[in-house]
């Protein structure tokens, strides 16, 4: 059997006793015994522990559910990224400059040959799309600090990708994600790695956003009216992620002296690490809080 079947089988048999001892605490237990004369301060007591196993077995079923293993199966991780995906199975991964190009070309690829890509009419392809798309966001960041001078600038932020990408390409994007939910997560990691990895990875295929344009789209949407009400108006997924990578990006700018707006990122660590675990359903959220947790251990010293 093998480690990730191991696992599973452990969390399955823990939720099972989770549950049998749920249903009996909370259902078929009597209760404390009828003891003739029983002083009332005993009762008290049964009562108290009682509600303490409850609450102790509702946090061990949260626990399970917030740190299973949940995986994409490696036939459909295959099928979209081609067959050295096993890393993207797990969110801590150390990829290879060429495996990632490889992925990211094999990812295109894959939403070439489906019909939702195909009823759009790319011409070129979706990869050739996509670096229409980078380019165009890179040559026209959004308003940050100039957003609330009046109202015309409010509105065109909160219209900035409508006008900067046109409504075909927005919604493309939109129905990508709407199609491909169960890739998602993956795919997030795998562009984050691979836009980020340009200091390491000189050569290969283009199509990374600079340093100085992820900022300024992070500052957009952590720190603007036009940016935040835009995160609002996504699934709860797609803007836990988009603020959890914001944060990844947002704490490299720092690093590198890049925040020129000041963005505290401190209470957006703070949200994101409620956020998640308040979440289900996310395949890396383990991950996530253990590099939040670190994050915010970090920040409390500076």
């Amino acid at each position: 059997m093998s480690g990730k079947a191991k696992a599973f089988l452990a969390v399955l048999i823990l939720a099972a006793a989770g549950a049998a001892a749920a249903y009996y605490f909370t259902v078929l237990w009597p209760g404390p015994p009828e003891q003739k004369g029983a002083p009332e301060k005993e009762k008290i007591r049964w009562e108290v522990e009682r509600a303490k196993l409850k609450k102790e077995i509702v946090d061990l079923q949260d626990e399970i559910a917030l740190h299973r293993e949940e995986i994409v199966p490696g036939e459909r991780l295959e099928e979209v990224f081609g067959k050295d995906a096993a890393d993207l199975a797990r969110a801590d991964t150390v990829r290879t400059c060429q495996g990632m190009d490889r992925q990211i070309l094999t990812f295109f690829s894959y939403l070439d040959r489906q019909p939702y890509i195909r009823q759009a009419g790319l011409e070129a392809g979706a990869y050739a799309q996509y670096l229409r798309i980078v380019d165009a966001l890179s040559r026209n960041p959004p308003l940050i600090l100039e957003e609330t001078k009046d109202n015309y600038s409010l509105v065109r932020n909160v219209a900035h990708f409508f006008r900067v990408l046109g409504k075909e390409n927005v919604l493309l994007i939109r129905r990508t994600l709407a199609e491909e939910p169960e890739i998602l997560e993956p795919l997030a990691a795998l562009f984050y790695d691979w836009t980020v990895s340009a200091d390491r990875c000189k050569e290969g295929i283009q199509g990374r956003a600079s340093p100085e344009t992820l900022y300024e789209y992070t500052a957009f949407f952590l720190n603007t009216l036009a940016g935040r009400s835009y995160l609002l108006r996504r699934d709860a997924r797609v803007r836990t992620l988009t603020t959890y990578y914001c944060i990844l990006t947002l704490d490299l700018a720092n690093r590198k002296t890049l925040n020129r707006y000041g963005v505290d990122i401190r209470p957006f660590i703070d949200s994101t690490i409620q956020d998640i675990r308040n979440m289900r359903g996310l395949l890396f959220a383990k991950h996530y809080l253990d590099t939040l947790e670190e994050l915010k251990r970090e920040y409390a010293l500076r």
